[in-house]
């Protein structure tokens, strides 16, 4: 005896459930994306005005952590957590870490991963890796977590694959400091 497919109440309700679930999960992973990508801009954009204002010399030293400290306190009083003095400050590293962005407004939209991730990878001093760590997080969808853990395993002595693809994109990038490193490390063996 062939069994046929019906069409039952139960199946199409299975089915109805699962596409729409679908729809609700894809739209909020576009909304999470949309977000981080606002908010890595807004935070861009103030770093970058504190930092102009640095650069005509109207923030100096003492005064001008006073001046953030006082800006710190009102934008939290009207915008709630988030804009403490050393969240301004992270901010204006934030703008000078990545401020050799293209600067179509198009292209500056290109901040992909959270406010968390960007944080993290300000700490890589080398601009190589930094460069690499952010592409790996951007094109493997990694959590934050998922960045320190592999950061942490300090790849490329971890992960093999990795581990390849870091060797290969440091061979892409002339004078990579970290593919120098790694030479010198292994000559000395």
């Amino acid at each position: 005896m062939e069994e046929t497919l019906k069409n039952t109440p139960a199946d199409i309700s299975q089915t109805l459930f699962a596409k729409i679930a679908d729809i609700i999960e894809s739209s909020r992973k576009k909304v999470v994306s949309v977000v981080n990508t606002a908010m890595a801009y807004t935070y861009y954009e103030v770093g970058r005005i504190i930092v102009e204002v640095e650069q005509k010399g109207e923030l100096r030293a003492e005064y001008g952590q006073k001046v953030l400290k006082n800006i710190a306190k009102k934008l939290t009083a009207q915008f709630g957590k988030g804009f403490s003095y050393t969240n301004l400050e992270q901010m204006r590293k934030f703008y000078k870490v990545y401020s050799k962005i293209p600067q179509t407004l198009s292209e500056k939209f290109s901040f992909t991963l959270s406010w968390s991730h960007y944080l993290f990878l300000m700490r890589i001093d080398n601009p190589d890796e930094r460069s690499f760590y952010e592409i790996e997080a951007r094109n493997s969808n990694w959590s934050i977590r998922e960045l320190k853990r592999q950061f942490d395993s300090r790849c490329p002595c971890g992960n093999n694959t990795i581990r390849r693809q870091y060797s290969d994109f440091c061979k892409q990038v002339p004078n990579c400091i970290a593919a120098k490193r790694r030479t010198q490390s292994i000559t000395n063996l």
